[in-house]
């Protein structure tokens, strides 16, 4: 054995110790609501530290030291993961988190979601993100205390369906296949463009941005697409008002696109323009008409208008195509869609927020609180 293969072996040992450490910590005293997370969480770290004790015997699995250093890094990041995310949600369980758990809970009966609701852990970092693989969601610390950023949620719902993790599920097999034909169509389209471009001696970096674009709609933004407009199906009016507030407050250029590599998120004009095509779609025409009115407000502060390269990354044939897909797709799994005579306490409570804000800005914040009040005092820990 090397002396890279002895530091490896002592390296793995520790890091199956730290594994049975997190074992340890987690608690046995949850509320039931936490079974499957917990469940999940024991599976990994069992998995991880078995890992670990293989991985320190360099003679069971003999591979070229370059492999086993690329390996021990995957398997580093994947303990790092149940120890932020899974571990830090089952050990600073609060009620906050059980009253969004049951808010959540009661969004996906709404909704008729047809995967499992997931737990909600309110130490989300940054903002609202999901992990399918073990069915958390994470939210921001106060976020439970306010409304204009909770139809985020139904967002969030989404990305499950279109998880690798759910890939077997035959409720959402509609879904999943609805995407798939809609990144074969982005990529036929862009295959063309930049047939076209070649063909025309046109510079060769048009070519390579056309590139990046279909990488781009092929992973990150078909699903991010997808996710958005099942959102504004499952919730209405009240996720367009959420996504310019978000814009608002966090927002990059409405017009990005990806000048170098791939963007993690699609712009958020072309984002925009997904959800009121969608809202349009489903009768709320006059809402659409006035989002859209707010959002040009707003983008034109600080952009004028949109570089050229926008538009060729962002088609409207195929805005308009992923539209129309994915609002079949979220009625082919059986999901109820929000209408004009909005139906479900949750987003009818969603929509109210956003349209009391609007009609009385100077009282909507007396009008939250009491709110809050109600359905926090509805979902808290009985």
């Amino acid at each position: 054995m090397s002396a890279l293969d002895d530091y490896f072996a002592v390296s793995a040992n520790q890091l199956a110790a730290r594994g049975r450490v997190l074992l340890g910590k987690i608690p046995r005293d949850l509320s039931p609501h936490y079974g499957g997370l917990v469940t999940i969480t024991q599976d990994r770290l069992n998995r991880a530290i078995e890992g670990f004790l293989e991985f320190s015997n360099p003679s069971a699995r003999p591979l070229p030291e370059a492999v086993r250093q690329r390996q021990f890094r995957r398997m580093v990041e994947e303990l790092d993961l149940i120890e932020s995310t899974a571990l830090t949600a089952l050990n600073r369980a609060s009620d906050d988190d059980l009253i969004l758990t049951h808010l959540v809970t009661e969004i996906c009966r709404e909704v008729k979601y047809p995967l499992l609701s997931p737990v909600v852990s309110a130490t989300s970092q940054r903002y609202f993100g999901i992990y399918p693989g073990y069915k958390l969601m994470m939210v921001p610390l106060t976020e439970g205390h306010f409304l204009l950023h909770l139809p985020d949620i139904y967002h969030e719902l989404a990305h499950p369906l279109l998880a690798p993790d759910n890939r077997n599920d035959p409720r959402i097999e509609p879904f999943r296949k609805a995407w798939f034909d809609m990144i074969e169509d982005t990529s036929l389209h862009f295959e063309s463009e930049i047939a076209t471009v070649r063909r025309g001696r046109s510079p060769e970096r048009l070519a390579t941005l056309l590139n990046r674009a279909e990488l781009a709609w092929a992973g990150p933004w078909g699903v991010e697409f997808f996710c958005d407009v099942f959102a504004t199906c499952t919730v209405g009016p009240a996720f367009a008002w959420s996504h310019l507030h978000l814009h608002s407050k966090r927002g990059a250029l409405a017009f990005s696109f990806p000048q170098t590599g791939s963007a993690s998120h699609p712009a958020d004009d072309a984002r925009m323009q997904i959800i009121v095509a969608t809202l349009d779609r489903l009768g709320f025409a006059a809402d659409a008409r006035t989002v859209a009115d707010r959002w040009a407000e707003l983008v034109q502060v600080s952009e004028p208008s949109a570089p050229p390269e926008f538009r060729r990354c962002y088609p409207p044939a195929l805005l308009k195509s992923c539209v129309a897909s994915a609002i079949e797709a979220t009625a082919a799994i059986g999901c109820d869609f929000a209408a004009p005579s909005m139906s479900g306490r949750i987003r009818r409570v969603l929509n109210d927020a956003w349209t009391e804000l609007w009609a009385q800005p100077t009282g909507y914040l007396n009008w939250e609180r009491g709110i809050v009040g109600d359905l926090r005092s509805a979902y808290s820990p009985k």
